[in-house]
């Protein structure tokens, strides 16, 4: 039977499967030490000592298994001067040495910690890889692998077949119009990859989307549709606005460039024309130009006005 409790690391059962759920920054290399401390001491089924050979670590990076094992070692010396009275111990240490109520006992333990410190070039700290390939050659005959093992740590044809798989399952369950919006941003996987890698060399709890963390996207058309439903519903309303009232717009627009009102390196003269062609065309249902209808929003008509002039107002400006 499966159980959930908070974590206690000083008596936490050394036995049978423990699974500790932690997220970024909660003290898992501490947790990790404060258990180490109790197997060295013997606080396992077995009950015997244990040295640093003896007790494996795994986890994922080079970098990882070099600080577990410089952490794991001071600790262990910390926790050995803590129990001699070397200096004063915290908490944890100081639970772990009331368990032990004579002087005797606690010099064995702080010896028994000192020896395991001084064991940690021989600690079995690795990577998940690491261990396997070392595994495998050790008993090559056992697993009818070669005595050699090639392991690769270049995990861009993983993330490559990731990417595919997730292309093939999402992407091209997309129709039409949503799958168009996302091939503005990736045409394919491969870019696709290319843009996620920087990503995954950063803690996912880093990550932030507009200052928020991104949430999961389970459906990726509902997701789709939940951004853009509202937006095509504007974009239909300006639309609407700008034919409604076309040569009115395009009138106010001509005699405002004629008067000087518009400052020319963000309304130039020789390209009004052209702007108002496209603007009519996206008015009447074509894609639009995204450079040319962002030129046509009230905001950016304000800014490009001159300080002595009005800049035009309509309330499709508004609405694009």
């Amino acid at each position: 039977m499966n159980t959930t409790a908070t974590l206690q690391p000083l008596t936490l059962p050394l036995h049978g499967i423990r699974l500790i759920e932690a997220s970024a920054g909660t003290g898992k290399t501490w947790t990790i030490a404060a258990l180490y401390l109790r197997l060295v001491l013997g606080h396992h089924e077995g009950g015997k000592p244990l040295l640093p050979p003896q007790i494996l670590v795994v986890t994922f990076t080079k970098a990882a298994t070099a600080e577990l094992r410089e952490r794991i070692r001071v600790r262990l010396a910390e926790a050995a001067g803590a129990f001699r009275g070397q200096h004063v111990p915290d908490d944890y240490l100081r639970e772990l040495i009331a368990g032990y109520a004579d002087a005797d006992a606690r010099a064995v333990a702080a010896r028994q910690l000192e020896l395991a410190a001084q064991w940690m070039d021989e600690a079995a700290v690795h990577t998940i890889h690491g261990w396997s390939q070392r595994m495998l050659g050790q008993h090559a005959f056992d697993s009818g692998y070669a005595l050699e093992q090639n392991v690769s740590s270049d995990e861009s044809e993983l993330l490559g077949e990731a990417v595919r798989d997730y292309w093939r399952r999402h992407f091209f369950a997309l129709d039409r119009e949503d799958a168009e919006q996302l091939t503005r941003l990736w045409h394919s996987p491969q870019e696709l990859q290319t843009a996620m890698a920087p990503l995954l060399r950063q803690p996912t709890v880093q990550l932030r989307v507009d200052g928020e963390r991104p949430a999961a996207v389970d459906d990726l058309a509902r997701a789709i549709r939940a951004v853009l439903v509202p937006l095509r519903t504007l974009a239909t309303q300006a639309r609407t606005q700008w034919l409604a009232d076309v040569d009115t717009i395009e009138a106010m627009l001509r005699k405002a460039m004629a008067d000087g009102a518009f400052k020319a390196n963000m309304m130039k003269p020789e390209n009004l024309d052209g702007d108002l062609v496209n603007m009519r065309a996206w008015a009447g249902g074509a894609a639009p130009d995204a450079a040319v209808l962002a030129r046509y929003g009230q905001t950016r008509l304000a800014s490009a006005t001159k300080v002595r002039f009005t800049p035009p107002t309509h309330s499709a400006f508004d609405a694009i």
